[in-house]
């Protein structure tokens, strides 16, 4: 194989390489997004029974809250997937949530392992054609 037919290899292997990264750099965002969400649901859920306020504060994004009323707490409709709606107890609700989360938090250890690992090869076979090319 000549010099050029192992840099134009390299050049396709590098392009291949960078499209992978990127869907996974994709992935990686919505499933911090989807962690985020479903952190932020547990850590209101864990305070939820703590007090029978007269009002409390909802969260609406972006540092806007609205007074309400407290919801009675007792069952929660959680989604468990394929737009099947479960009614379960607080204590359920939390470990589902929880278990989810723990769920959630390893498939992205999981992607930015993968996305070290396809940054480290894209750098070796830059270097290699680098050195290619400066030959």
């Amino acid at each position: 194989m000549s010099q050029e037919q192992k840099l134009q290899s390299l050049v396709g292997q590098l392009k291949m390489l960078e499209s992978q990264l990127n869907e996974l750099a994709s992935r990686e965002t919505t499933l911090t997004r989807a962690v985020i969400e479903v952190r932020n649901a547990f850590e209101v859920l864990k305070i939820f029974p703590a007090k029978k306020e007269s009002e409390v504060l909802i969260p609406l994004g972006s540092g806007l809250y609205v007074k309400a009323s407290p919801p009675r707490g007792d069952k929660f409709l959680v989604n468990v997937g394929g737009n099947v709606v479960v009614e379960k107890e607080l204590k359920d609700t939390k470990e589902y949530t929880e278990n989810r989360l723990k769920g959630l938090e390893n498939v992205l250890a999981t992607y930015q392992s993968q996305r070290l690992e396809l940054q480290n090869r894209v750098t070796t076979i830059r270097n290699v054609i680098s050195g290619m090319v400066q030959q």
